[in-house]
């Protein structure tokens, strides 16, 4: 399960993150493109970061049961 979350949170960020560069590159004019690139990146940081506080979440909860034992 670790590394689903490790690997989903890598893809949305390099997607946010490409998003983010195509608007500092220029590529296309309008406001539809600058709003749909905008939308694309914040969905795809918002995920990334979604996915990194699962993968915290997990973590904490392995160590929570080495804390306490096993059938405790």
């Amino acid at each position: 399960m670790q590394a689903y979350f490790v690997i989903t949170g890598a893809i949305f960020g390099l997607i946010a993150l490409a998003h983010l560069m195509r608007l500092l590159v220029g590529e296309g004019s309008g406001p539809g493109f600058l709003l749909a690139n905008l939308a694309i990146a914040a969905l795809g940081a918002v995920l990334a970061v979604w996915a990194a506080g699962l993968l915290l979440g997990l973590r904490r909860v392995r160590l929570d049961r080495r804390a306490t034992g096993p059938g405790l």
